[in-house]
């Protein structure tokens, strides 16, 4: 793992799956659907057994998980480059019974696969604004380091963003609000998966505007925007509103653009190259097609039961 920053990065579709299973002698399919991909680990759920694992795309070797919490809505991995510890994150949403207004609220769980035999629950913070009387949206997003929780509240100029900041190895939560000031309609800020860090954004004349939290930690956001020229927008006058949803490579933006064709979901990616200024990749996807720019790895791993729902693993990993 201290090597893998030296791998080349590929761009893998991931894509739910169905699979013939052998259950006790039984073929039984199963469709699994991505939750998240890391380090050349692909974090998997069963639909029909809801069961939860954990597969290497490159070796296609496979362990399941211990059930998390029933609510679950999301499980990240994420991997220390240094020491080559796994920890699973598994977030779910429960109603905030102490509010009167009935705030949804996230929980954590964590897993450390050397470690943990189950989950242990992490208590979330509840934002000092929980109070008010708007429903808020929440939007997550993943590094290898931290799962930021943005909080989106209000109306009109009373909008405020909390982000609650989750470090991964230290299993502490940091809270920033976005400053007043950068955005004229807080309404509208998208928020972006800035290579592996959270920022926020807006689209005005044909521009991206960005701020970027530099060190949740330390509670420093950017002092000036970043602002990047979308000249496809200009090709193509056709575009009214785009999804910014990653950076990566710190050079190519991704962008989702809903597309429907009859009763046919789906959505157009677009790919942006910063330098040269212009899409260099555009491709219709299905809603749970995924394009993902990861590192492949070696990990292989021994198991040994611990329980009936639960593996226990011991990690050998070679570069």
């Amino acid at each position: 793992m201290k090597h893998l920053s030296r791998t080349k990065v590929v761009t893998v579709d991931f894509e739910d799956k169905v699979e013939s299973l052998d259950v006790d002698g039984t073929v039984v399919e199963e469709k699994f659907k991505i939750m998240d991909a890391v380090a050349g680990l692909i974090v998997e759920k069963g639909e029909t057994s809801g069961k939860y694992r954990l597969k290497n795309f490159t070796t296609q070797e496979i362990f399941y998980l211990p059930s998390p919490h029933e609510d679950t809505y999301d499980i990240s991995c994420h991997c220390n480059n240094l020491s080559g510890e796994i920890k699973l994150v598994s977030t779910y949403r429960y109603e905030n019974i102490n509010s009167r207004e009935g705030f949804v609220l996230d929980g954590y769980e964590v897993l450390n696969i050397d470690r943990d035999d189950k989950w242990r629950p992490l208590k979330f913070p509840i934002p000092e604004k929980s109070q008010t009387k708007q429903r808020a949206t929440y939007e997550l997003v993943f590094s290898n380091e931290t799962i930021y929780n943005v909080r989106k509240d209000g109306d009109g100029p009373n909008v405020y963003i909390d982000v609650c900041s989750f470090d991964i190895e230290s299993e502490r939560f940091f809270n920033n609000t976005l400053p007043h000031g950068f955005f004229s309609n807080l309404s509208e800020v998208m928020v972006i998966d800035w290579d592996g860090c959270v920022a926020f954004g807006d689209i005005v004349e044909e521009k991206l505007n960005v701020v970027l939290l530099e060190n949740h930690k330390m509670h420093k956001w950017s002092e000036t925007k970043i602002v990047i020229p979308l000249t496809f927008l200009k090709e193509n006058p056709d575009i009214k509103k785009l999804d910014c949803v990653s950076i990566c490579d710190s050079n190519k933006l991704c962008f989702y653009l809903e597309h429907k064709d009859g009763d046919d979901h789906k959505e157009l990616q677009f790919v942006y190259d910063i330098q040269l200024r212009k899409l260099i990749e555009t491709e219709l996807v299905g809603s749970w097609t995924v394009k993902r720019f990861v590192r492949p790895s070696v990990v292989t791993f021994k198991r040994s039961a611990i329980g009936e729902d639960h593996t226990s693993i011991q990690q050998e990993m070679s570069l």
